[in-house]
């Protein structure tokens, strides 16, 4: 990738959503944005996402499970972060469009 190119992609417009102090009915941009930052997901059940056509890339920290993840058919990008208790990323493989899949824990859990 080109530096030019690496650029534009940070330019791209963020939408950061806490789900434990937001719904979607109090933030109904999250329905649109391209780019989606779940924060505190813990046991949520983001399936509700599956409405947003727009949605390409989604950054998902403090989840229990991956459980109906797999509706997200239009997610192209997917980072998680903190996600202790799932213990499979069989739910993963339904997403047909996911080109690029990043996995981290904090750096407390790595030690």
């Amino acid at each position: 990738m080109r530096a030019a190119e690496c650029g534009s992609l940070r330019q791209v417009p963020r939408t950061h959503f806490h789900c434990r102090l937001e719904t979607p009915d109090t933030r109904p941009d999250i329905m649109s944005a391209s780019w989606l930052d779940l924060s505190e997901v813990r046991d949520l059940d983001i399936s509700f996402l599956k409405a947003n056509r727009s949605l390409r890339t989604l950054y998902v920290s403090h989840a229990d499970s991956l459980s109906r993840i797999d509706v997200l058919q239009q997610v192209s990008e997917l980072r998680l972060m903190h996600i202790p208790k799932a213990h499979s990323l069989e739910a993963l493989a339904a997403l047909k469009n996911l080109r690029v899949l990043v996995i981290a824990t904090l750096p407390s859990w790595d030690a």
